[in-house]
């Protein structure tokens, strides 16, 4: 698939098609008639885009970024999947109390620590936008909270997300503390730890 990159957007790299096999395998994995997905931090719409290539679904794909939403659907003209993504302007933080409703939950989120941008490559720091790398805290900020709306949740709530290098432990961990056992984690193609999956 084709895609348009600007500033406002991470570049799509090889390690989130990980996080699109992930949700794939488990779509196909059950007896799903039209999924119902919600994606936060649409982005450039890659991820939604190419699971809407590969099957019959719906997704929100949010984000509070308008110039990102703008790409996202363009994206999505250009991959003609329009029929089953919809972009929203909304923030986790605000205007979502749980996941009800949605089959599974995927994210990409910010995921790096504020003192560990110093030492980004210049391709990624000096050209991508801050707020799709760092929460500027621990780099855990949207896990607690994708973990709390998923505690909040009525019913089954999935959820598989990509971690950032050497971030397993750390993510464990905070798994852990949310009473969330049952999960397993995927490696990308440089055998690293690269997505956390989590039923509910």
């Amino acid at each position: 698939l084709n895609f348009k990159v600007d500033q406002s957007v991470l570049i799509p790299r090889p390690e989130t098609e990980t996080l699109v096999d992930a949700a794939l395998e488990f779509l196909h994995s059950g007896n799903f008639e039209n999924p119902k997905i919600l994606e936060i931090g649409a982005g450039s719409g890659c991820i939604s885009i190419s699971i809407a290539d590969k099957i019959g679904c719906c997704i929100d794909s949010i984000d509070t970024n308008p110039d990102s939403l703008k790409i996202a659907e363009e994206n999505s003209a250009l991959n003609n999947s329009s029929s089953k993504v919809n972009f929203k302007l909304l923030d986790i933080f605000i205007d979502i109390e749980d996941f009800s409703g949605y089959d599974l939950v995927i994210s990409n989120p910010p995921y790096i620590a504020k003192d560990e941008l110093e030492s980004l490559e210049p391709e990624v720091k000096d050209f991508e936008p801050i707020n799709a790398l760092t929460d500027n805290g621990d780099g855990l900020k949207f896990y607690r909270r994708i973990f709390e709306l998923a505690k909040n949740t009525k019913g089954r709530s999935v959820l598989i997300l990509e971690i950032g290098d050497g971030k397993r432990k750390a993510i464990e961990e905070l798994l852990n503390s949310c009473d969330i056992s049952n999960y397993g984690f995927y490696r990308d193609l440089l055998n690293i730890d690269r997505v956390v999956r989590a039923e509910i």
